[in-house]
């Protein structure tokens, strides 16, 4: 009851007149948890309706921090970058920036180090710039050193490689060429990663408005060869063209895991969709597979919520693969768990294996496949769904055929990921599934021997399957009777790790056979010895 009128006093507080200094009155209450050295952990310990207006004030001064506060408030308002700032560094002039933070956070800043505080140099200036250039960014963790704009330096994939070849007198002019391309075919793939690692580093680092667009820095490609000042491009006769399409989509995911999920962000379907009409108006294929990528990020940020199924299947109308993938896998992302009709039947019409008899053929691309049933498994994550479980354990075995020849290795892995989302953690007492025996279809993926008759669902109609019509089955490969350990193995590890996570199931991890002698190794490949040993051990 004390409690209660507390708390009723506190808000009748809050909303009363404001201060005669023009001050807002979380900052008055913030001062005066700072006069009676409250942590934010003795908060924490309060009664909730005691403490639901301290949060409220606490969150409203962490939005709008002040410039002269002492390093105390930004503790307790949560901004330990402005308490660093303000805990006080040597400048340039050997001036001592004292901890009371008496000086303003932009000369702070200045003083660190001697950076510009320029507009352009200042991230507040543009919410959508790009992070790697905004050095108050960069400088809130690693204000002493350059360690951070070495970092962004290493990460900069807009500007051409520069490589040094020696030619060799025997060489010829064609010869040459040859090497060069293949020494600038290795230089893109590592220039095509460097945006993992951008879009690790800037991750959440930018607040986006509804009226501005997020940049997606250029990616080159390209190299020079010292002396000559040309700048040499990939050859399409001697590299795979995927390598440019899969690179800008990587970029474009790597924009996209920089919009943050702070109360302060929101991602609206007008501004997805003012980015697509950016990209159509660009006219590249570059900025279509780049728009592409954007849409996977944003949905592995959870923003897709705000995008409708409709726009979803006009994506889709374009029949393009990476703009399929990146819808696809996006969505499910965003809706992971959710069990969404309508999701759940996007995914599957893309997977010729699921759509039932009466359906014509359907030439579905590879990755394509592989993005629709991993999406499976994301959309039914830890459900210990019935028949979503037995169509995936019939998946990771899928017999070869004339439509889905290849990645089978790939398309196998996805099927194991998605089994091991869908039944992730639950072990051998997963509700309804007890009766499989999981492990022992696993087991059989990873070692190998004759196949088992297929699970509930599996069988249903499988003449009509192509996975059991002779009619339809590869005319190019030709499989023994048996499992094919070459495919299913990696993608049984895979599974039988997540199915049985953290559960120390001793009796199944004995089963998996791991090599204990070099004469062992000579019948197992390395990669395969590695997953078993990893799947054990998880």
């Amino acid at each position: 009851r004390n409690d209660a009128e507390r708390a009723r006093s506190v808000r009748r507080w809050l909303q009363g007149p404001p201060d005669p200094g023009n001050r807002p009155s979380w900052e008055v209450v913030l001062m005066l948890l700072i006069q009676h050295r409250v942590q934010r952990a003795d908060v924490e310990l309060w009664n909730l309706a005691l403490a639901a207006p301290v949060h409220e004030c606490l969150r409203a001064a962490a939005e709008q921090p002040g410039s002269e506060w002492l390093v105390d408030a930004y503790s307790l308002i949560g901004r330990e970058d402005l308490a660093l700032l303000a805990k006080g560094c040597e400048g340039g002039d050997g001036e001592v920036i004292g901890a009371t933070g008496a000086r303003r956070a932009s000369d702070i800043l200045e003083a660190a180090g001697g950076l510009p505080a320029t507009a352009d140099d200042v991230l507040a200036s543009s919410p959508s710039a790009d992070p790697l250039e905004s050095s108050e960014w960069l400088y809130r963790m690693f204000d002493h050193d350059r360690r951070a704009k070495e970092v962004a330096r290493l990460l900069n994939s807009s500007r051409p490689s520069t490589l040094r070849v020696l030619r060799r007198p025997e060489q010829t002019d064609h010869d040459f060429e040859q090497h060069k391309q293949s020494r600038l075919g290795l230089a893109a793939r590592r220039q095509a990663a460097l945006c993992i690692g951008r879009g690790a580093f800037t991750l959440g680092a930018v607040r986006p408005l509804p009226t501005e667009l997020l940049h997606t820095p250029p990616l080159t490609l390209a190299g020079r060869f010292p002396p000559q000042p040309a700048v040499l491009t990939l050859d399409p006769s001697h590299h795979n063209p995927e390598l440019n399409l899969w690179a800008e989509f990587s970029n474009g995911v790597a924009t996209a895991l920089q919009v943050s999920e702070a109360p302060g962000s929101e991602v609206t379907r007008g501004w997805i969709l003012h980015h697509k009409s950016e990209a159509a108006a660009a006219s590249g294929q570059g900025s279509i597979h780049s728009h592409a990528g954007f849409l996977c990020g944003l949905g592995l940020r959870g923003s897709l919520k705000v995008m409708p199924l409709a726009d979803c299947y006009k994506y889709l109308r374009l029949q393009q693969d990476t703009t399929s993938v990146a819808v696809v896998l996006g969505m499910a992302a965003s809706h992971i768990g959710s069990m969404e009709p309508g999701l759940t039947r996007m995914c599957c019409v893309h997977i010729p294996s699921m759509l039932p008899a009466t359906y014509s053929d359907m030439e579905v691309a590879s990755p394509v496949q592989c993005a629709a049933v991993l999406s499976l498994g994301l959309l039914f994550a830890r459900s210990a769904h019935r028949m979503m479980t037995e169509l995936l354990v019939a998946e990771i075995g899928r017999r070869p055929s004339d439509r889905a020849l290849h990645d089978r290795e790939g398309y196998s892995l996805a099927s194991g990921f998605a089994l091991g989302c869908v039944c992730l953690g639950l072990g051998a007492d997963a509700p309804g599934l007890a009766d499989l025996q999981l492990h022992t279809w696993l087991l059989r993926y990873i070692h190998g021997g004759p196949e088992m008759p297929m699970p509930g669902v599996a069988t249903r109609d499988q003449k009509h399957n192509p996975n059991h019509d002779p009619a339809t089955c590869s005319s190019l490969i030709a499989e023994p009777d048996g499992i094919n350990v070459s495919i299913t193995s990696p993608a049984g590890c895979i599974a039988l790790a997540l199915v049985f996570l953290q559960t120390n199931n001793d009796a199944v991890a004995s089963r998996i056979v791991i090599p204990n002698n070099i004469f062992q190794l000579d019948y197992i490949r390395p990669d395969f010895a590695m997953l078993r040993l990893v799947a054990r051990c998880l």
